[in-house]
This record gives structure tokens, C-alpha cells and sequence, in this order.
């Protein structure tokens, strides 16, 4: 009896476990099927000044994709983004890489490649809510 009560348990616990695993790796897909993958990760706030009253654990860092182009030069050119992003966000990421330039030793060595490609745009997002110091930037770099 033991045998059989313990056979039925696994003989109907089994697909259901099954089920629930197959659910979560379905889920998992977020970027569609047609977007490459990004070739390179810009740092577009890497040498910005840091901001005032940040925590010693460092600010928090937010990733972007985006469709760009890089010249020779190591100039970048926002065309869009993958997703939809807040428009405070597009003119501060575009503002950035108005002066923003890859480093002539990654175009080189070939790590960068120039043309029309994929890439994540990381950024720090407390600069991005802090519109006042937004705004005197904008007004006093452009």
C-alpha cells in the first residue's frame, strides 16, 4: 500500500514541477528576436563630475540600448533606442555624447569597430532626476 501511495505522489508531482519550471524559462525572453546583441558597453558618464552628497557605495548605474553610429574619430551618434526611454533621459544621454569619445586605442586594436551598430549606453540615473543641475549644464556647456 505504501508502494503504491508513494507511486501516485510522484507519478502526479512530477508534471506538475515540470510545468512550473517550462513558465519561468519562457518569461525570461525580453528583447525581440530581430535586435542583435550589443557589440560594446559606453560609459557616457564615466568621466563626469561626481555628484554632491553621493554615498560611499557608489551611485547606481542604468543601461540603455541603443542603435549608434561611430565614426573614425570615436565620435558616437545616437540614431534610437531599443526601448522606449523618458525624454529627460534622451536629451541627457544625447547631451553626453555630444562630447563623449571612445578612446583611439579600442578603435585600433579592433575592439571597436566604426559604422552603424548596437551598443549599451550606461549612465548614472541621479544625474538624470537632478534637472536644475541638468539645466545650468545644458545652458552653460552648449
Amino acid at each position: 500500500m505504501k508502494k503504491i501511495l508513494l507511486l501516485f505522489t510522484i507519478v502526479f508531482l512530477l508534471p506538475a514541477c515540470r510545468q512550473t519550471c517550462q513558465e519561468e524559462d519562457t518569461s525570461a525572453v525580453y528583447e525581440p528576436e530581430n535586435i542583435p546583441k550589443a557589440t560594446a558597453i559606453l560609459w557616457v558618464d564615466k568621466n563626469a563630475a561626481p555628484m554632491k552628497g553621493a554615498q560611499d557605495c557608489g551611485p547606481s548605474l542604468r543601461t540603455v540600448k541603443a542603435k549608434v553610429t561611430i565614426d573614425s574619430l570615436g565620435q558616437v551618434n545616437l540614431h534610437s533606442f531599443v526601448k522606449k526611454q523618458e525624454s529627460i533621459v534622451e536629451e541627457y544621454l544625447q547631451y553626453r555624447l555630444q562630447e563623449f569619445r571612445i578612446t583611439p586605442m579600442y578603435l585600433d586594436s579592433g575592439y571597436i569597430h566604426p559604422g552603424t551598430q548596437y551598443v549599451q549606453l550606461r549612465y548614472v540615473p541621479g544625474k538624470v532626476g537632478n534637472k536644475d543641475a541638468f539645466k545650468k549644464l545644458k545652458l552653460t556647456k552648449i
